[in-house]
């Protein structure tokens, strides 16, 4: 018997090795989650577009239930520009720079009043030219929150002559962050074009509020989808978190923000 001992020692190495190699494989394949990693870190700077229905909150709760380890922190002042949130000399705005200076960030989602990049376009460049060092100083990826066209009966199409739609809205709001996108090598978050799309679809789905302007529980949960496929290069499609929404409602709002991200 003494003989056979070294085939047999070396069958069980070989079917050992096998094994190994085998469940990492299968536990994937059953869907478990990878072991976790270091938090990503995503600071949020905007006013009430951010802030509305705590779409933050709804970003963060996307992260989580899709295994995604995260620390999110929001500095949002409601009816403020960016160039306002920014300013060294008001209380958000040195807790801005202390945020940045003081810790290591991921993502730095910045978001300007809405009709800044159809009337004022320089000084929202400008506001983030003086930003820009800041958060990459402070490790972190710029993320521009592309914001929407308000609802035809809103007055800016009263106000502006360049806009008379939403279509021409958007596309004049999409060229300016896309410039400023250009100039940082910053990622776009395409909320106001997955808004839009929603428009023109057969959804019936109502995003934006009676004022024409700030957005719905369903328009947040879009804008948290498109953010989530943006940070994550990866789809929100099938996330099980719907917040308050019926899941049909859901499961159409990261559809649209799949199709927004990611079509080719």
């Amino acid at each position: 018997m003494q003989k056979f001992l070294p085939i047999k020692k070396s069958i069980f190495i070989v079917c050992l090795a096998m094994m190994l190699c085998w469940i990492p494989v299968t536990a994937h394949a059953a869907g478990h989650r990878e072991a976790p990693t270091s938090p990503t870190r995503i600071l949020f700077v905007g006013n009430s577009y951010t802030q509305r229905n705590h779409m933050p909150n709804i970003f963060r709760k996307l992260c989580k239930s899709s295994g995604q380890n995260v620390i999110v922190r929001s500095l949002t002042n409601p009816g403020r520009s960016l160039k306002n949130t920014s300013n060294p000399t008001t209380a958000n705005g040195r807790k801005l720079y202390r945020l940045l200076r003081m810790q290591r960030w991921d993502y730095v989602i910045l978001q300007d009043r809405r009709y800044y990049p159809i009337s004022k376009p320089q000084r929202m460049k400008r506001t983030i030219r003086k930003l820009a060092p800041y958060i990459q100083a402070s490790g972190a990826k710029m993320v521009l929150y592309q914001t929407w066209a308000p609802g035809k009966w809103h007055n800016d199409y009263n106000r502006y002559d360049s806009v008379s739609n939403r279509s021409d809205y958007q596309s004049i709001l999409n060229r300016t962050i896309a410039e400023i996108a250009e100039e940082h090598n910053a990622l776009v978050a395409p909320v106001g074009t997955a808004f839009l799309l929603c428009s023109h679809s057969s959804y019936g789905i109502k995003l934006l509020m009676g004022d024409y302007s700030h957005p719905t529980v369903e328009g947040s949960y879009l804008a948290a989808c498109v953010i989530y496929n943006t940070v994550f290069s990866r789809s929100s499609m099938g996330i099980p978190y719907t917040g308050t929404l019926d899941v049909m409602t859901a499961f159409k709002l990261q559809k649209l923000a799949e199709t927004v991200c990611f079509a080719s």
